[in-house]
């Protein structure tokens, strides 16, 4: 977007605005193997624990005021297959969405002419304008980890940069 001013200076506005839904994860268990599959430590089909309810409603906050710790969802939704029960977890794969992303970054720049063939611009950036926290995933899906369902990890937050670019 360009716009004038009324002294007839030129300025240039631009911005980037970037979202995103939370990648689907699968919640898995130790090494356990109570049906007998044969599943030895990760893999694609990794054992997994019974889905109890939805961890995805009533989460505790999604990280906003009041959450507990810094807990994504309700990781009380998921329990290990009882005890002498020959048959694997009911829990499906990717059953917890992680959290999203939002950002957006925006530039303001001005241009002053300096002689006939040399330009002089004036440029403020800045990145997560709005300084938006966006957790960057999980802890741990395992329900035998203490970092269970927890953020650990957070993207950048604001940067600011000013430059001068001299175009001849």
């Amino acid at each position: 977007m360009r716009c004038r001013d009324v002294f007839g200076s030129r300025w240039e506005l631009s911005g980037i605005l970037s979202a995103y839904t939370g990648v689907p994860s699968t919640v898995t268990t130790s090494s356990v193997d109570p049906a007998g599959l044969g599943i030895l430590g990760a893999s694609p089909v990794s054992s997994r624990p019974d889905e109890i309810c939805n961890a995805n409603v009533n989460a505790p906050d999604k990280y906003g005021a009041g959450a507990q710790a810094l807990t994504w969802f309700n990781t009380a939704c998921f329990a290990a297959v009882p005890e002498g029960a020959v048959r694997p977890g009911n829990t499906g794969r990717y059953t917890v969405r992680g959290p999203g992303f939002f950002n957006l970054d925006a530039s303001l720049l001005k241009t002053f002419a300096i002689k006939e063939r040399a330009n002089l611009q004036f440029r403020f950036e800045t990145l997560n304008t709005l300084n938006w926290v966006n957790p960057s995933g999980f802890g741990s899906t395992n329900i035998t980890s203490v970092l269970f369902g927890e953020i650990t990890s957070f993207r950048a937050p604001r940067r600011v940069q000013l430059a001068l670019k001299l175009i001849f």
